[in-house]
C-alpha cells in the first residue's frame, strides 16, 4: 500500500486530488493540507510514501514545506504540482529535493502513474 499525503491550497483542486484516489487498491490517502505548515506536520504524524504538493500555498509555500519534508521525512518522496511548467520554479523544486515536477492539469491516470513510479520498491 502506497500512503500518499496530498497538500494543495484550493479547496477544489484539493478535492478533485482526494477523489483521484478513489477506487484505488494499492493507494491510501493519509493526509490532507491547506498549506505548508499542515503538510509538515502531517507529514511527520502520518510517515507517508509519497507526498502530493502545491508549490504556490499560502505561509511557508511548497518549496520550504518540501525542504523541511525532506529533511524530516526522509523516506517520502515529493511530487510538486504546478499551474504552470516554468524553469525557475522547477529548478527550485529539484533544487531542494523534489522527486517529480507535475502541471496540475495532468489526467488522472497520469498522476497516478506518477505517485506509483515515485514509491520504492518494497
Amino acid at each position: 500500500m502506497i500512503r500518499v499525503l496530498v497538500a494543495d491550497d484550493h479547496p477544489t483542486m484539493l478535492l478533485g486530488l482526494e477523489a483521484a484516489f478513489e477506487g484505488e487498491q494499492d493507494l491510501s490517502l493519509c493526509g490532507l493540507a491547506t498549506d505548508g505548515e499542515s503538510a509538515c506536520a502531517l507529514a511527520l504524524s502520518s510517515q507517508p510514501d509519497v507526498v502530493v504538493m502545491d508549490v504556490s500555498m499560502p505561509g511557508i509555500g511548497g518549496i520550504e514545506a518540501l525542504r523541511r519534508i525532506t529533511r524530516d521525512v526522509p523516506a517520502a518522496r515529493v511530487l510538486m504540482l504546478s499551474w504552470r511548467m516554468d524553469p525557475e520554479s522547477r529548478r527550485a523544486a529539484q533544487d531542494a529535493g523534489a522527486a517529480g515536477y507535475l502541471v496540475k492539469d495532468i489526467d488522472r491516470g497520469h498522476l497516478l502513474a506518477a505517485i506509483r513510479e515515485l514509491h520504492p520498491a518494497r
